[in-house]
């Protein structure tokens, strides 16, 4: 039901305000934002987007030099022969659905300027690779604040992803059957983390100091081996609907709790903490 949900897309029609070839000479298709002053990258269904596409920060129409500011929705949508996607420095947000089932393209960058990534922007892009590092790495960039729901679901061959400390909202579904995934470490500064966010073959999470982003259903995985809580003085939370039951009944009888060595009997005596049966040290050195 989630992944049909997740799936289903209104029908969108092949609308632009103008085209402009960029630097390599392939056509690219944008709308214009509202003050006149920037632009957006869009679509045209009768010319999908295939190879790599360099987007330009900045494109002329009608003799008027326009910044390019964001990817729009359904941009790079379903693009069955796109392999990757250089975004310059100026882009502000990707916008919902816009490299939705792109399922063949893996090499894309985040620039430090993005504050935003919408709902299932890059849902069903199998082979996703933002760095250096080879295919499943992906390094969302400083600065990045908000990613949306089901935003890397179904994200097959992921296997890390390093979420920024400027991060604040994670939306539901986020990471949704990336199965490949195997560590996530949440950030400081993160103030929501939505339903069943993570629910993914994880191994490892590890825990900010404040966990009131986190409230039940927003990390299901089918086997969790290892949660870091990294905070020397656990907060006592009490009552049945915070971290009792934050996690599936199984995470407290087979996951192991690590906590700094000078906190673990804190822990053991600590309500919502308590109910893991194995609390061990973890050196933060």
């Amino acid at each position: 039901m989630l992944l049909a949900v997740l799936m289903v897309l209104p029908l969108v029609a092949a609308a632009y305000d103008f085209s402009a070839k960029n630097a390599d000479g392939v056509v690219v298709y944008y709308n214009m934002n509202k003050n006149g002053k920037e632009c957006s990258v869009t679509f045209n269904n009768d010319d999908k987007y295939k190879g790599r596409i360099a987007v330009p920060a900045t494109v002329v129409y009608q003799g008027k030099t326009l910044q390019v500011t964001a990817i729009g929705p359904h941009a790079f949508e379903k693009c069955d022969n796109l392999y990757g996607v250089s975004l310059p420095e100026g882009i502000v947000r990707i916008e919902d659905d816009a490299f939705f089932e792109s399922k063949q393209m893996s090499d894309i960058n985040f620039p430090s300027t993005l504050k935003s990534i919408g709902n299932r922007a890059f849902n069903g892009c199998r082979f996703i690779c933002a760095n250096d590092e080879g295919l499943g790495n992906v390094e969302l960039n400083e600065g990045l604040e908000e990613i949306g729901d089901g935003v890397f679901a179904r994200c097959d061959f992921m296997y890390r992803i390093v979420l920024p400390q400027s991060l604040k909202r994670i939306g539901q579904y986020a990471f949704l059957k990336c199965d490949a995934l195997s560590t996530i470490v949440l950030p400081e500064n993160l103030e929501y983390i939505g339903t069943q966010a993570i629910v993914s073959g994880l191994k490892n999470l590890v825990l900010p100091m404040n966990i009131s982003a986190l409230h039940l259903g927003s990390v299901m995985p089918r086997r969790l081996e290892k949660l870091y809580s990294i905070n020397p003085n656990p907060t006592a939370i009490e009552g049945k609907d915070d971290i009792c039951s934050l996690f599936p009944k199984h995470i407290y009888e087979e996951t192991i709790l690590m906590t700094p060595p000078e906190a673990v009997e804190k822990y053991k005596n600590t309500e919502g903490w308590k109910d893991f049966k194995h609390i061990e040290p973890w050196d933060l050195e």
